[in-house]
């Protein structure tokens, strides 16, 4: 059994713990209900902090999704989000930062081929897939822009997605939403497609990107070179995936 299942085992462990002494009893006492059954939590998305011993993952328990972190050696469960409603909204694309200090997820569903995305509790004000962000310190989570993938940068100060063919970034300031951006990061020939991951020195070549020097190709005013990192996944067939780096400037 690969080292990731035996930690989702581990989880779902904590997450049963009423079930532990069930094996003791005889097998007329072993007498449950539905809600015995489906109220217990089940952990997905299993991610871990590349310079510190923090994990995170999203669990559903009860028809709700929410976010937990535990931390090394006793790894107890602690709950980062509180979305008390069971609306149905998915949870998904769990990001750590490489300190493991922020959590970055995609709140809502997978849109279809018509761009529509599921509202499985009738909003009338809509639905939408927007990415959030919290920090393992505590507080509340916020939204940060709507995006249908995202990539957390390692230092976990910048965000970076895909839509229309095109890359966009946003800051990660705690508790602010950053709202749609205006222009994409970059504008090269061809369709763009998921970020994948970003390269470790991506955090500060997106600063930079943020400037003034930041202009598009024909926009007025002197022109700065300024070098972007960014990491896209290269499938090479089913089981192996390269990551290519791009050097983007001009």
């Amino acid at each position: 059994m690969t080292r990731p299942r035996l930690l989702l085992l581990a989880l779902a462990l904590l997450s049963f713990p009423a079930l532990a002494p069930l094996g003791a009893l005889p097998a007329q006492a072993q007498r449950f209900s539905i809600d015995d059954v489906l109220s217990p939590g089940y952990p997905v998305q299993l991610v871990s902090a590349r310079a510190a011993d923090r994990i995170a993952w999203i669990e559903y328990e009860e028809g709700k999704r929410n976010v937990y972190t535990a931390v090394a050696p006793d790894f107890v469960p602690e709950r980062l989000t509180r979305f008390e409603d069971d609306d149905g909204r998915d949870l998904s694309s769990l990001r750590i930062s490489d300190d493991g200090s922020t959590l970055v997820f995609l709140r809502g569903h997978t849109p279809n081929r018509q761009g529509w995305i599921a509202n499985p509790a009738s909003d009338p004000r809509g639905a939408e897939r927007a990415a959030w962000a919290v920090s393992t310190a505590g507080g509340e989570p916020w939204r940060v822009a709507e995006a249908w993938n995202v990539a957390l940068s390692p230092d976990g100060h910048w965000i970076a997605w895909e839509s229309d063919g095109d890359i966009y970034r946003a800051p990660l300031n705690p508790g602010v939403a950053t709202g749609d951006p205006e222009r994409p990061l970059f504008s090269v020939f061809g369709s763009q497609s998921d970020p994948g991951r970003l390269h470790p020195q991506a955090g500060a070549a997106l600063r930079r990107a943020g400037g003034a020097g930041g202009r598009h190709r024909g926009q007025s005013g002197r022109r700065q070179r300024h070098r972007r990192h960014l990491a896209r996944r290269d499938d090479q067939g089913p089981l192996r995936r390269r990551v290519r780096l791009l050097h983007l400037g001009r």
